[in-house]
């Protein structure tokens, strides 16, 4: 019975450990090696294949169903860029402004290519926890948070200093407070409350003076 408890114990604490989310440094630091599959289309026989490889700040994505294509990027490297390769030729594409912007060019497109192919045939299809980096989907997210910093935010990180957030912000939408009514029972007279006004105030301030001016003194 005693060891029944501990078992449940263990399991327990073992759960809040891994629901517990990566951080920034542990996904910068982190070195790994995932591979997503999955049946395409034409009934399965062409496969999807997805597969990440991570080295600290050196990434290489690959993704292959008919044709294969790599995308190489550094993450601690300036200019900011990324190398592609595609039946055997290899080009590079330096990044020019931000692509979420609706900037359009060469870089454009294969960071749009690549944060596609990351977003449909990895982060849908990976198994495991988003927030644990120990996972496939987990590994696959930290990749697509870097690579986000990194190409679209013009973000260059570095293994010698704290690194920056790889988790955005969510803009805060400032919005006019609403007037909140209490309600009122059926047959009573509400009670309205009007908001001071300081032009009609001093009318009635000007009203009241002149009204007194224009009294007698004894």
């Amino acid at each position: 019975m005693l060891f029944l408890r501990f078992s449940v114990l263990l399991m327990m604490l073992t759960s809040i450990v891994y629901a517990e989310p990566f951080s920034s440094k542990e996904c910068l630091e982190a070195k790994f090696e995932t591979d997503i599959k999955h049946e395409g289309k034409f009934f399965g026989l062409i496969k999807n294949n997805l597969n990440i490889k991570k080295d600290g700040c050196l990434l290489e994505i690959t993704f292959k169903n008919i044709l294969e294509t790599t995308w190489k990027i550094d993450i601690c490297r300036e200019p900011i860029h990324i190398k592609v390769k595609k039946m055997e030729n290899e080009s590079f594409y330096k990044r020019d402004g931000s692509c979420a912007h609706g900037l359009k060019n060469d870089f454009c497109e294969h960071w749009g290519g690549l944060k596609e192919n990351l977003q449909d045939y990895g982060l849908i299809f990976a198994e495991g926890q988003r927030e644990t980096i120990t996972t496939s989907h987990g590994q696959t997210y930290c990749t697509y948070l870097l690579l986000q910093r990194y190409l679209d935010d013009g973000i260059l990180f570095s293994k010698f200093e704290e690194p920056k957030s790889i988790f955005k912000k969510e803009e805060v939408v400032k919005s006019t407070p609403l007037s909140i009514s209490a309600p009122v029972d059926q047959g009573a007279t509400p009670i309205v409350v009007e908001e001071p006004n300081s032009e009609s105030n001093e009318v009635e301030s000007l009203k009241e003076t002149t009204s007194k001016e224009d009294k007698p003194r004894f």
